[in-house]
């Protein structure tokens, strides 16, 4: 629930206003994890995971695991399937940083964007990346066509 000092109080009422994960879940995803919750005695309140008037859990990673759930990363929270897949262990693998080689369709200062084909293709290299691509279109902004540019 309190993940990262995310909770905020309502300027207007003085209310606290729900925590940042009820407002980023899909609610079937949050349904399912109140149902999962009640089979266990449990219930998902704002102010976190309670067993009878005792919170048992605040913070998202530990409402998780008190459900008996691994942690279940923001982008797969839709409500498609997900808390079962977590229960059996199986919840898919996300994309991380370590798993791109190059950058694809960029546009560069030749149409809409501020940067340069030369800036882009050092920072490139300087990540690591094997491979650029850049997807410029012709604009009012070009001062030559990009092929020119990149010869």
């Amino acid at each position: 629930m309190e993940s990262g000092g995310c909770r905020s109080m309502s300027a207007t009422a003085g209310i606290l206003a729900p925590p940042c994960y009820m407002l980023q879940e899909s609610t079937a995803h949050l349904e399912g994890l109140r149902v999962l919750a009640q089979m266990q005695g449990m219930s998902l309140e704002l102010d976190g995971l309670h067993k009878a008037d005792i919170v048992v859990a605040r913070k998202e990673e530990d409402i998780y695991r008190a459900l008996g759930l691994p942690f279940i990363e923001p982008e797969l929270r839709e409500g498609r399937g997900e808390i079962g897949h977590a229960l059996e262990g199986k919840l898919p693998k996300l994309v991380a940083d370590r798993d791109l080689h190059g950058i694809l369709h960029c546009h560069t200062d030749a149409s809409d964007e501020t940067e340069t084909l030369e800036m882009m293709a050092k920072a490139t290299r300087e990540r690591g990346f094997a491979a650029h691509s850049s997807a410029d279109f012709r604009s009012s902004r070009s001062r030559s066509s990009t092929a020119k540019r990149i010869a």
